[in-house]
């Protein structure tokens, strides 16, 4: 890990010009301010980090990103070396994630990095820090980076080059247990910044807390209504009908009629919280009911939450994960929502693999191996999450067999049913057909 000299912070927060990045956004000062954005509490980057982590707390959230999670870790990874390179390019890149069951160099599995920059897919931008790692090996030294997950809170601020606008270094500040001014700088060189749907040159991209921040703002105030509702409506809420002329034709003063009203209502107030179970009035003073639970429609209020719900699942391409829990939704529906989704975190994996190869495979291999290490670099790969194509026609084997068995010049004939059969695969293969 890098040194880290703490400061003061007016010596952390270098005054900045005005400028408008290259995706449109406003930067002024140390904190990007997108034109988009209708809430200014998540201007600052830490306080939108929090916000974020508020909402992990919805269970439809909870249960989208552990969807996403959940299948992004069951597949399996491959390094594959490219053509011409020597044997040590990839077995470093291996040894680096410990793929294809090498032994781990680097410190960290590829499933654990893999989970950590899913954390950028819902933040939009998550940040590993890179300590280097140097071992002898093969005769030679080899080159490798430990990575240390960054906790998303503590992001303050980028660092920005005033010519270029590219980000040079990131400030982090303590997030608990230290003085909140502590604030220290980590060079972009030591960072692998995995950014979600990067707009231009703005860092933090655009992940999926943005696309459900407002459905999910939405959902919170319809359930604190609701159970505003329930609370209040749960039992009646007790009325004292006073008849005041009746009360003074008896001789009864302003004073005396306030008491008798004020002594009713804590009577009413007891047996309302349980306390009592009896109740004294008189002629001119009464007590009634307004509301209870039957004039709650909790119905109302939970369309409205299932509404907002299924736009949020919908954001993550999970929407099959709500099929079943109504009247609508069939298998078929949720075969085609599961594949779409499928489809999305395959292309998240190739981000993930991306964001790798640019920022920790090549710079260790550049140390290791010089320029050529560009030309040379092998490619990680996914495999398992999606099927193959002969996967996918296996359950139509079965009606090609019997449409098959009606021809009459195959009728009868198991073997010319195996030869058609075996051309049909060599066709989803991709082989060339052999004469029956």
């Amino acid at each position: 890990m890098a040194d880290r000299v703490l400061m003061d912070a007016t010596f952390l927060r270098p005054e900045r010009p005005r400028r408008i990045a290259s995706a449109g956004i406003d930067w002024s000062g140390p904190y990007p301010r997108p034109r988009d954005e209708d809430n200014p509490d998540l201007y600052p980057l830490q306080s939108r980090m929090i916000e974020y982590r508020r909402m992990r707390r919805d269970p439809v959230v909870r249960e989208m990103l552990q969807a996403i999670r959940s299948t992004a870790l069951s597949a399996s990874w491959t390094v594959t070396p490219r053509q011409g390179a020597p044997d040590g390019v990839a077995e470093q890149v291996r040894r680096q994630f410990g793929a294809d069951g090498r032994p781990c160099d680097g410190g960290v599995p590829m499933d654990a990095v893999v989970g950590h920059c899913l954390e950028g897919v819902f933040d939009g931008v998550h940040v590993l820090e890179r300590a280097p790692v140097i071992r002898w090996q093969d005769g030679g030294w080899r080159h490798y980076s430990h990575l240390y997950d960054v906790d998303s809170t503590s992001l303050d601020m980028w660092g920005r080059d005033i010519e270029t606008g590219c980000v040079v270094s990131m400030w982090q500040r303590w997030v608990s247990g230290r003085a909140l001014d502590a604030r220290w700088e980590v060079p972009a060189d030591r960072l692998v910044i995995a950014t979600w749907e990067q707009r231009g040159d703005d860092p933090e991209g655009e992940g999926l807390a943005r696309a459900i921040w407002w459905w999910h703002g939405a959902k919170r105030a319809i359930a604190k209504s609701m159970l505003i509702g329930v609370d209040r409506l749960s039992l009646p809420i007790p009325v004292v009908d006073v008849d005041d002329e009746s009360l003074t034709d008896r001789g009864y003063s302003k004073e005396e009629i306030s008491a008798f009203v004020s002594s009713l209502y804590d009577q009413a107030q007891a047996i309302r919280a349980g306390e009592s179970g009896a109740l004294k009035t008189m002629k001119g003073l009464t007590l009634s009911t307004f509301g209870g639970i039957d004039t709650l429609k909790v119905g109302e209020f939970r369309s409205a939450i299932e509404l907002c719900d299924e736009q949020m699942r919908g954001a993550g391409l999970v929407r099959f994960l709500g099929l079943g829990t109504s009247d609508a939704g069939a298998r078929n529906v949720g075969e085609v929502h599961e594949s779409v989704f499928r489809r999305g975190v395959s292309r998240v994996l190739d981000w993930v693999a991306d964001v790798l190869t640019q920022q920790v495979v090549l710079p260790n291999l550049r140390l290791t191996w010089g320029p050529a290490a560009d030309a040379w670099c092998p490619t990680l790969r996914h495999e398992g999450l999606m099927p193959g194509r002969i996967e996918q026609a296996l359950p139509s084997m079965g009606q090609i067999q019997a449409l098959v068995a009606m021809d009459p010049a195959t009728s009868g004939n198991p073997a010319g049913i195996r030869e058609l059969q075996t051309l049909t695969l060599d066709a989803i293969r991709g082989e060339p057909e052999r004469g029956v």
